[in-house]
């Protein structure tokens, strides 16, 4: 097409998840014209009305603040087509989520074991586990240990987590919606072929 290929990241003033290195080799590999914005836990706090606004729905992260940020950017410099990485980490298995799975897989053929679930810490150095027993460990991972088929294994932790969240919900409003089971709606969505994928296809 000619001309200099333009690209944008995000970089973190947070070193642990600043990755701004990796970003700045490949644009120079590329012979790109780099820009870059940096943000805080700050500004993401300040950016989440904004982002929430546009999102038009309740966020239960905020990692779209970032990526705000970066639209930011790209819009000041009025580029107006964007080919972007995300999706690549489901594609290539490149969350941590699926090596932890893996492990939860492997935990779960010797439930009792005191071994195996130490094996996340090493998964997830950046997090204080080493700090937290291992009974803790067990109770967060070890969620649905005994239901390594369910098509849904890999996330049982997170949604038992989660779920504790309903007690902060209105009185009126848990009373509403008490009845609902959303991972049994998400199930009866999937096809029924799905329990027949591998454990990281799920």
């Amino acid at each position: 097409l000619g001309g200099t290929l333009s690209t944008y990241s995000v970089a973190f003033a947070d070193r642990s998840f600043d990755e701004r290195g990796y970003q700045q080799e490949v644009a120079r590999a590329l012979a790109t014209d780099h820009r870059s914005v940096q943000i805080t836990s700050r500004a993401i706090g300040e950016l989440l009305p904004d982002v929430v606004f546009h999102a038009e729905q309740v966020l239960v992260r905020s990692a779209p603040a970032p990526l705000y940020a970066l639209s930011g950017l790209v819009n000041e410099h009025r580029t107006k087509v964007v080919l972007t990485g995300e999706g690549s980490d489901e594609i290539f298995w490149g969350y941590d989520l699926f090596g932890e799975a893996r492990v939860r897989q492997f935990w779960s053929r010797q439930p009792k074991s005191a071994r195996r679930p130490t094996l996340l810490r090493r998964l997830y150095p950046y997090l204080p586990l080493s700090e937290q027993g291992d009974e803790l460990l067990a109770q967060f991972f070890g969620v649905g240990l005994d239901r390594p088929d369910d098509p849904h294994f890999s996330h049982l932790p997170r949604w038992a987590a989660s779920g504790r969240t309903l007690r902060f919900l209105s009185s009126d409003f848990a009373e509403r919606t008490a009845a609902e089971d959303p991972a049994a709606s998400l199930i009866a969505s999937l096809p029924s072929r799905v329990r027949g994928w591998r454990p990281l296809a799920r």
